[in-house]
Order: structure tokens, then sequence, then C-alpha cells
């Protein structure tokens, strides 16, 4: 498994999305793990094509900061519908907090990964770090 690339989804819910606070994001994964970062192409996370010659956005300045490769996707509508079909489409809240925590638990510890051997990605990383 040494060299295999790890999958590893992360979320936190805001009520906006602003770069601000997508900058804010970003450096709260970099605590837990750094590595490449996969986003669309929203204006949160990187200049639109008409803006792209004219600033460092502050989300690709962070991900420089801390040696981390930004890479886009188009859109990633597949994942933001599976993690609403698994978590407010099945289940009440009655926070933000047991949201934020079933989301956190469901996707690092609880699914498992067929690119990880079945392993879920908390798994995974034991494994490498052992």
């Amino acid at each position: 498994m040494k060299g295999q690339k790890i999958k590893f989804t992360y979320v936190e819910l805001h009520k906006r999305a602003t770069k601000p606070i997508a900058a804010e994001f970003l450096r709260n994964l970099i605590k837990i793990l750094p590595h490449t970062v996969l986003t669309d192409d929203g204006i949160q996370f990187t200049n639109q094509k008409r803006h792209k010659y004219a600033f460092q956005h502050i989300f690709d300045r962070v991900c420089k900061e801390h040696n981390i490769e930004h890479r886009l996707t188009k859109i990633l509508g597949k994942l933001n519908e599976t993690l609403k079909n698994t978590t407010v489409k099945k289940h009440y809240y009655q926070s933000h907090q047991q949201l934020t925590k079933h989301l956190y638990m469901a996707y690092n510890y609880a699914k498992r990964v067929k690119t990880l051997s079945g392993l879920t990605p908390f798994e995974f990383m034991c494994l490498q770090c052992s």
C-alpha cells in the first residue's frame, strides 16, 4: 500500500460560502492532514476565468504557504449529493454540531473505500503511521 493515495473526506458546514471562510477551512484541514486538495471551481476557491491574471486567490495563497497542490474539478455535485443523501435526507439533527459530527464520523471512520482495500480512511492512515 506504500505510495497509494489516501482519500479522506473533510467536511465543515457554514452558513455562507465566502473566500475567507474557504481559506479558514483550508487552514483547519492542513492542521489535520496536508495533501492535495480537490475543489470545484467556485469563486470561494479560485479566480474566475476573467480574473485569472488579476491576483492570486486567497485559497491558492494558503495552499502555496503550506506546499499543497490545489486541483480543480468542474463540479463536486456527486459528492454533495452523496453527503445530502447520507445525512439530512435520512436523519434529523437538533443542531449544526450534530450534523457536523455525523459527517465527520460517517466519512472518515465508517465508510469503507474500495481503493483502500476496503479500509476506512482512518484505518488506512493508522496503518501508514505504524
